[in-house]
């Protein structure tokens, strides 16, 4: 029966050995490889900035922000990416870009959990399509199994997992145009239903207080988000403008920008530091992957779907 269905060729739905369609698509399989890549592709970004700067003569080149804020920032002249310690032709490996205990803790914990059979069935996937995009339901094959699997879950972990790798050496992109972080966190808020009981005037000056103490707890942690998150954030302006680069070509999705803010603020520990990094890589990942943990729990049977440990 099987010869008559065309042979064994005919139960592969796709073939992984194909670029298109392979997950290992959008990564460099030689780390060398992909160094020597960067570092080509950074020198020339530099050489790039060095001749506009030299072109304009000084002109500004974007709105509020002048040549000496723009060199200090790194930003280029088309509103790019930002200067960042991943500019340095030294190339380090993942978990290896700071010496802070906690983050090699972090990184430990990443590696020592790590299940070597699901990685060599992970880099061999192949995306077949979407079973339930409501639910986040993906269909990926490897061999001739096919998996079902929650994408943006996934993609959480692989997104915390590639802060914590290059913590500290984050590369940040800029936004177009500034965003207030204040009115970010209202618009978070004013998606949230307002207690039964509560008044409506006293229900929205809350509101306001609390994003005004949201903004100014973001922007007072501006220098450490920047520095070893690639979160760009105007402390003056109390004002978001640029985001981390943690997947080339990968961009988060803008309108989850209010939660990201608000997430910053309320489920990021500040007080301590394993649990500050450990949270606040936490927030990110979740704004870039668009994994929302209130669906994890919509199906029970959906469990594990994941190709188990």
């Amino acid at each position: 029966a099987r010869e008559k269905a065309g042979g064994e060729h005919r139960m592969v739905r796709t073939d992984a050995t194909l670029a298109a369609g392979s997950l290992d698509q959008f990564f460099h399989a030689n780390a060398s490889d992909a160094n020597a890549e960067r570092a080509r592709l950074d020198e020339a970004r530099r050489e790039a900035r060095a001749r506009r700067y030299a072109a304009r003569g000084g002109d500004k080149f974007t709105a509020g922000v002048d040549d000496e804020e723009a060199e200090l920032r790194g930003y280029d002249g088309n509103g790019g990416d930002c200067a960042s310690p991943e500019t340095s032709p030294e190339n380090v490996p993942d978990g290896e870009t700071t010496e802070l205990t906690s983050v090699r803790e972090l990184w430990s914990e990443i590696t020592s959990n790590a299940h070597g059979a699901l990685q060599r069935v992970l880099r061999g996937l192949t995306l077949v399509g979407c079973a339930d995009e409501r639910r986040g339901l993906w269909l990926l094959q490897h061999g001739t199994k096919l998996f079902m699997v929650r994408v943006n879950r996934l993609a959480r972990d692989f997104f915390y997992q590639r802060v914590v790798a290059r913590f500290g050496r984050i590369p940040c992109r800029a936004l177009a145009e500034p965003a207030p972080i204040a009115a970010l966190v209202r618009m978070a808020l004013d998606d949230e239903e307002v207690p039964e009981g509560v008044e409506k005037d006293k229900a929205e000056e809350a509101k306001e207080k609390i994003a005004d103490a949201a903004a100014a707890l973001v922007a007072e942690k501006a220098e450490m988000l920047r520095e070893y998150f690639g979160v760009d954030v105007d402390q003056r302006a109390r004002a978001l403008v640029g985001l981390p680069v943690l997947c080339e070509g990968h961009a988060p999705n803008l309108a989850r920008l209010p939660e990201f803010c608000l997430s910053l603020a309320h489920e990021v520990n500040w007080e301590e530091e394993k649990p500050c990094f450990e949270t606040c890589a936490g927030s990110i990942a979740s704004f870039y992957s668009g994994h929302d943990d209130s669906h994890d729990d919509d199906d029970s049977h959906d469990e594990n779907v994941v190709p188990p440990g």
